[in-house]
């Protein structure tokens, strides 16, 4: 029979969990704003997070690991902080893949629109993905949560399209020997579009883990572990 304090104790770690997706959320959306206007200034601000982030994440790491060695919890309560510790550790890569896209964008490697505007649109809607989570975390819903795995097929689907536009943008520009010029102008677009495939890479990857986390609400729902990514 759980305790008033074990209970407490529950609940204020699915809070503090809440609480650090909020911040996720904020530093995508922050992300997909940087990005939108290639704003160097943005992207420190958002990189100076990381270490709030992961100052977060080891502090309910550590509450999690506490609950588990004091009550021994069973069942559902057990998947409850099995599933809390999966959900933070996507959320801080979330972060990560954040970082990354910032890093590229004060590089300032990335000189031109071509293609952005695709990538955004796909940015805009890992971000709805990562919203949808967030309720699912909040109040658990097995139906939603595998919708919101199906829905990272889109998202895919939109990486596909971006990498092999970009892809012939890099195969079109061949180098003109003769004019040095020439050359050098082709090879900063090569790497701006390098580097977009790099971001766009970075916001899939950012789907898979909303996946992940969706994936384990119907864990700790459930009982069993889904691999729907």
């Amino acid at each position: 029979m759980k305790s008033d304090l074990q209970y407490e104790n529950l609940n204020k770690l699915l809070v503090n969990v809440l609480d650090l997706g909020e911040k996720i959320k904020k530093i995508i959306n922050k992300t997909i704003e940087a990005l939108g206007n290639l704003d160097v200034n943005l992207s420190r601000e958002i990189n100076l997070f990381e270490c709030e982030i992961n100052k977060i994440e080891h502090e309910i790491e550590n509450a999690c690991i506490k609950i588990l060695s004091l009550y021994h919890p069973l069942a559902s309560d057990f998947r409850k902080v099995t599933g809390y510790l999966k959900f933070i550790t996507d959320m801080e890569r979330i972060s990560d893949q954040c970082t990354d896209v910032c890093e590229i964008i004060i590089s300032g490697s990335i000189d031109t629109n071509f293609f952005l505007d695709k990538i955004l649109e796909m940015f805009k809607e890992v971000s709805g993905m990562f919203e949808r989570v967030l309720n699912i975390i909040k109040n658990p819903n097995e139906t939603e949560a595998n919708e919101i795995c199906i829905f990272d097929d889109k998202i895919d689907s939109l990486f596909s399209g971006i990498v092999h536009k970009i892809c012939c943008v890099i195969s079109d520009n061949k180098l003109n020997d003769t004019n040095k010029s020439a050359k050098n102008e082709i090879s900063l677009e090569v790497r701006a579009a390098v580097d977009l495939l790099f971001v766009a890479k970075y916001i899939e990857r950012i789907g898979d883990h909303c996946t992940n986390i969706a994936e384990w609400v119907i864990y700790v729902e459930k009982g069993f572990h889904p691999n729907l990514n």
